[in-house]
C-alpha cells in the first residue's frame, strides 16, 4: 500500500489547487476523499484542480476517488479537472475514457509524453 502527501493551494481567482504525490490507492484514498470534499463543501472554490504530476501509481479506488470528487464538486457546482497527470496517469484515464470528464487535454497522446504525429 502506498503513501501519498497532499498540498492545498487556494487562489484569490476562485481556483483551489489540490496536489497528489506519490501512490494513490487503498493506503492513501481515505485521505484524498476527505481533502476533496471538505474543500469543496468549506470552501466552495469556482474551480478546483487536482494536480497528478507527482502521482507515481494510480489504481481503480483512486480513479474512484476522483469520480467521486467530481460528482461532489458539480452538485455543489465546482468545477473539478486533472491537472498535469504523467503518462501512466493519462493512460489509465483514457482507457477509462475519463479524458473529457476531467478536462484532461490531447488525451490521444502517445503515452511518452509527446504529441501524436500526423
Amino acid at each position: 500500500m502506498g503513501q501519498a502527501l497532499i498540498a492545498i493551494r487556494r487562489q484569490a481567482d476562485g481556483i483551489t489547487t489540490v496536489e497528489m504525490r506519490g501512490e494513490l490507492d487503498v493506503g492513501s484514498v481515505q485521505a484524498l476523499r476527505a481533502v476533496l470534499a471538505d474543500v469543496v463543501t468549506k470552501h466552495r472554490p469556482q474551480r478546483l484542480d487536482v494536480d497528478l504530476k507527482y502521482v507515481t501509481f494510480m489504481d481503480s479506488v483512486g480513479v474512484g476517488a476522483l469520480v467521486a470528487a467530481h460528482t461532489v464538486a458539480r452538485d455543489a457546482g465546482t468545477v473539478l479537472a486533472v491537472t498535469n497527470p504523467g503518462p501512466f496517469v493519462r493512460r489509465l484515464l483514457h482507457t477509462l475514457g475519463l479524458c473529457e470528464t476531467f478536462g484532461v487535454p490531447d488525451c490521444a497522446v502517445d503515452f511518452s509524453g509527446s504529441a501524436p504525429t500526423a
